[in-house]
This record gives structure tokens, sequence and C-alpha cells, in this order.
């Protein structure tokens, strides 16, 4: 699989998760999931070297912690834990 190839399904990716993540029939909790996924794809398909060490930081992220692991470390569904 090419480099652009992944490149295009990664921002395809990012598309739909954005689309969900503004669609109010969905419920709110997946929609801020969604938001999340979409924003892991900008991240990947702008800086991508340093990606890894970006999720690093954003899982131990206060705000991250809050809306997917309820604070207190007990998962929700968390793009985390795909």
């Amino acid at each position: 699989m090419g480099t652009s190839l992944v490149r295009e399904l990664a921002l395809k990716g990012k598309q739909r998760a954005e689309s969900l993540a503004s669609n109010p029939r969905v419920r709110p909790e997946k929609r801020r999931e969604k938001k999340e996924i979409a924003d892991w794809f900008r991240v990947w398909l702008e800086i991508c070297d340093l990606f890894f060490d970006w999720l690093e930081l954003r899982k131990q992220s206060e705000e991250f912690r809050r809306t997917f692991l309820g604070g207190d470390g007990n998962h929700r569904s968390s793009p985390a834990s795909a």
C-alpha cells in the first residue's frame, strides 16, 4: 500500500468522523468520540512523525480522561481502547 493511498484513506476517515461528529441525530457521547477520532486523523495527517508521542500526551490529558475515562480511570466508550 503506497503512502498516498494511506493518506487518502486517513483523509476519508477524518471526513467521515467529522460528518458524524456534526450530525445532530447521533448521540452526544458518540459525537464527542467521533470528534476525537477526527482530531487523531488530523494530527496524523499534519505531523505523522510525532503522532504517537502526541497520542500518549493526549491520552494523559485531563480533558481526555474526563471525557473518555470519567476522570476516575474507568473506561467509557473511548477511541483509546480501539
